[in-house]
């Protein structure tokens, strides 16, 4: 193991406590803040909302994973808690891209002239739309409770090598990487397009339709945003994954070294959303504001 890998290795090791304490502060306040009555309003939100809970029920999972094996302090491996630890790993990842594909479809109906499209954004058909990708995510996601195994003398959960197990992984791999994150940004190109072609339109509006429409257009931006950096971020693991892929040779200790940065880069979508929400989004600074103005008169009221 060359010097480069060792030290990236090390740093990558000693950032897990950091993304796992991030992870929890962070989406634990994004929760608070969509779930609150200004924000809860609009269906984008609860899809926001669902993004954040599994990105924290991901992220619990893997950081202290990902650093108790650095130590070799791991629990004996053993067929049901491998197959059942996979399963309960690889779910949040995927639902957190069906929320954001569904969040990318929300918005491109809010956006849309066509009333066909924008009766498809409701609260109750957010929430169902939920429950159903929560569902089918589930029953598409069993087979990793076949294709993993324990392996006893080495102490970890490995998959099978054949070519059906294989399949899985890439078409799990290529969906989470590539083809949720294009459809996300198909349609927010078509939400972009949409919102220019109704600014006239909004002008026209009575006020509390035009407070509507910006409270909807703050959301597309801080979706928008969020899309955006996760195809930034996404764009290294895909390239050295394709290169291993294609040249298993090219598997080297540098290739290694990247490869440790680019999954870094891949986590940190898990939590840097509270960031993206700030920058973008007016009403998400509003509402933060509002929560820590009541943490200090509480504060106050108790130390009286």
């Amino acid at each position: 193991m060359s010097e480069t890998l060792d030290q990236v290795v090390e740093i990558n090791i000693y950032l897990q406590p950091i993304q796992f304490i991030l992870s929890i502060v962070l989406n634990i306040i994004t929760i608070y803040i969509l779930s609150s009555y200004t924000l809860r309003a609009s269906s984008c939100s609860y899809y926001l909302l669902a993004y954040a809970v599994f990105a924290l029920m991901y992220m619990i999972q893997i950081c202290p994973g990902k650093f108790f094996l650095a130590f070799n302090i791991t629990l004996p491996v053993n067929e049901a808690r491998c197959r059942l630890a996979t399963f309960t790993i690889n779910v949040p990842p995927i639902l957190t891209r069906h929320m954001l594909l569904l969040a990318s479809w929300d918005r491109f109906c809010s956006s849309s002239t066509t009333d066909r499209f924008r009766l498809q954004r409701t609260v109750n058909k957010a929430k169902r739309n939920i429950l159903i990708a929560i569902i089918v995510t589930i029953i598409t996601m069993l087979p990793t409770l076949i294709i993993y195994y324990a392996n006893e003398t080495v102490q970890l959960c490995l998959a099978y090598t054949d070519r059906i197990a294989l399949a899985f992984i890439f078409v799990q791999i290529l969906y989470v990487n590539v083809l949720a994150p294009l459809f996300m940004t198909i349609f927010g190109c078509l939400t972009i397009y949409n919102i220019r072609q109704s600014a006239r339109r909004v002008r026209t509006e009575q006020h509390h339709q035009i407070v509507n429409h910006r409270t909807e257009g703050q959301l597309a931006r801080m979706l928008i945003l969020q899309i955006f950096v996760l195809l930034i971020t996404n764009i290294p693991y895909i390239i050295i994954y394709s290169i291993v892929t294609i040249n298993p040779s090219a598997q080297t200790s540098t290739m290694n070294a990247l490869r440790n940065i680019s999954v870094f880069l891949v986590q940190s979508q898990y939590y840097i959303s509270f960031f993206l929400y700030i920058i973008s989004g007016r009403i998400y600074r509003q509402e933060l504001l509002k929560t820590f103005k009541k943490c200090q008169s509480r504060n106050s009221i108790s130390f009286y």
